[in-house]
């Protein structure tokens, strides 16, 4: 059991944990994460806990950790929003600034209906779509166009990708800026990129979160193990880290 004491003194006891799946241990081989939230916390802790620092966040609504942890063979829960109240706020110090980061999560996600077209965010820093904006999510069965997309956005600049996602097993998205270079990762594979149209490297004070933070952009559906870094990931790790969390093992039954 690990004890992590959290920015506002609350002590928080992991629970005991069987040997590391595939996917973690590819990721802390690779290390270098500036955070990492497992979104894995029993339901009764109100504190999400980042496992790379102390950025860690609080649990908005009531989120349900009870989920099958996403990454394959990972003997972790994974966090389920329902659309309605449920998010994590993260502090301020947990925001992506600069103009080398990525940020890396896996969803799962339902197909449902919205009353608005707007996506649905499971990363929201500020506004996406604005300058400081961040913001990685998902387009509703109903929207008007890209429906059950992966969409991104850094400042101005809009990525979609190009499969539909909705009531499929996993997903593994990954976001990267590089300059004014942006880049759209599922499942492995780039879908979308684009050039910065506004280049801000700044960090806005609006607020970060995972599931959104209000209605009508607020996610519905699992989200596990999200991580942001300071660098680039490039196309071969990114490759590494998706077919790490989603390739059975020898001896599965398929």
């Amino acid at each position: 059991i690990t004890t992590v004491t959290a920015t506002d003194g609350i002590k928080v006891l992991s629970r005991s944990r069987l040997a590391a799946s595939v996917w973690e241990q590819t990721i802390r081989d690779q290390g270098g994460y500036s955070t990492w939230w497992r979104l894995s916390e029993p339901n009764d802790t109100t504190i999400a806990v980042d496992q790379a620092g102390t950025y860690h966040g609080t649990y908005v609504g009531s989120p349900q950790r009870q989920s099958a942890s996403l990454p394959v063979h990972e003997p972790d829960y994974a966090c389920s929003f329902d659309g309605i109240d449920d998010y994590v706020s993260l502090p301020l110090g947990a925001a992506i600034g600069g103009t080398a980061y990525s940020i890396e999560m896996w969803l799962k996600v339902p197909s449902f209906d919205a009353p608005s077209d707007d996506t649905k965010w499971a990363w929201l820093q500020a506004a996406p779509g604005a300058a400081g904006g961040i913001g990685v999510g998902v387009r509703p069965a109903n929207a008007s166009s890209n429906i059950g997309r992966i969409r991104a956005a850094v400042n101005t600049t809009v990525l979609t990708g190009t499969t539909n996602i909705l009531d499929t097993e996993r997903v593994h998205v990954v976001l990267t800026r590089n300059g004014t270079a942006v880049k759209l990762y599922v499942n492995g594979a780039e879908e979308a990129s684009d050039t910065l149209a506004n280049s801000s490297a700044g960090i806005s004070g609006d607020g970060v979160s995972i599931g959104g933070k209000n209605s009508p952009d607020l996610f519905l559906g699992v989200v596990d193990e999200v991580l942001t870094w300071g660098s680039v990931l490039t196309a071969p790790q990114v490759a590494l880290h998706y077919e790490a969390g989603s390739t059975p093992l020898d001896g599965d039954l398929t």
